[in-house]
């Protein structure tokens, strides 16, 4: 089955306002296409419990899978640690 990849930040109890707006129009495109909604949050090594706690939660946006991908050396915004998550979880599957 094929996937709908999803860039996901997290912010409070949920996806920043960016993130539900994708997770929305991922969510119409899977159901005219019959793919599935897959998530990837990279979360900083402060946020990486809290998120591991929030990530259930996406499935109420249609998300089938959440990829955690974090390392403890990403402290904050830091898109070429991100860039290289998303690229792992296409090329590895996981």
């Amino acid at each position: 089955m094929s996937a709908i990849l999803v860039f996901v930040e997290m912010a409070g109890d949920g996806p920043d306002r960016l993130s539900a707006e994708a997770l929305g129009l991922a969510g119409r495109i899977a159901g005219t296409s019959g793919a599935e909604v897959q998530a990837v949050v990279v979360p900083t090594a402060a946020d990486r419990d809290a998120v591991e706690k929030l990530a259930p939660g996406l499935g109420r946006y249609g998300v089938t899978t959440v990829h955690l991908a974090g390392s403890d050396r990403i402290a904050s915004y830091a898109p070429a640690a991100w860039g290289a998550a998303v690229t792992g979880v296409v090329t590895g599957g996981s």
